[in-house]
């Protein structure tokens, strides 16, 4: 248990900043309601170059970084590791939902199973693939645990790892009048001398 809450820092790092040498484990408990002023970033969570997160339990909610990233965790350098039952949700960033943020290059690294009702929402600096499987643990077999913080990408999988792409766009038959328009006879129906002939 435990509870890391209330908190506002005028730099990084609202409710925990790991450093470039330290490790923050969390097992259970939770990390809520913390907040980072101005354009800093990591509202609940900012771990810094060289840190390690170790992250198996516990949930990390509303947080927030009203002009910066990661209002749950910013991962800006360092390992994140993930494993377990932890729960990362409604966290917000730049006024949007923004839960784990990723800067460029940066990765989550499945070191273990998730369970069923593991949640974790995720946005990139640049969308791609943002796991790094290991013996234990294939990234792929957990795509259900993941989310896009944004709506215009979706969670994928690419070989053993997931990745954020953009969602697949539906097309749907197009009718004027009782004519189903194609490319072919586009011009017609639009001019109102088309048939379906």
């Amino acid at each position: 248990g435990g509870t890391i809450g209330n908190n506002s820092a005028k730099g990084n790092g609202g409710g925990v900043y790991v450093t470039s040498t330290g490790t923050f484990n969390m097992f259970g408990g939770t990390i809520r309601d913390n907040v980072t002023t101005g354009y800093n970033n990591g509202g609940g969570v900012y771990v810094t170059s060289n840190g390690t997160f170790n992250l198996s339990g516990g949930t990390i909610s509303n947080n927030t970084s009203p002009q910066g990233n990661g209002g749950g965790a910013y991962i800006g350098g360092g390992t994140f590791n993930l494993s377990g039952k932890p729960i990362i949700k409604d966290n917000t960033g730049n006024a949007s939902l923004n839960n784990v943020y990723l800067i460029e290059s940066k990765i989550i690294t499945i070191t273990g199973a998730l369970e069923r009702d593991a949640s974790i929402g995720v946005t990139m600096y640049q969308p791609g693939v943002f796991t790094s499987s290991t013996d234990d643990a294939k990234a792929k077999d957990y795509a259900t645990n993941f989310t896009s913080d944004n709506s215009i990408y979706t969670v994928q999988t690419e070989g053993d790892e997931l990745k954020l792409g953009e969602a697949p766009i539906t097309k749907y038959s197009l009718w004027v009048g009782g004519v189903q328009v194609t490319s072919v006879n586009k011009d017609n129906v639009f001019a109102g001398d088309a048939t379906n002939d």
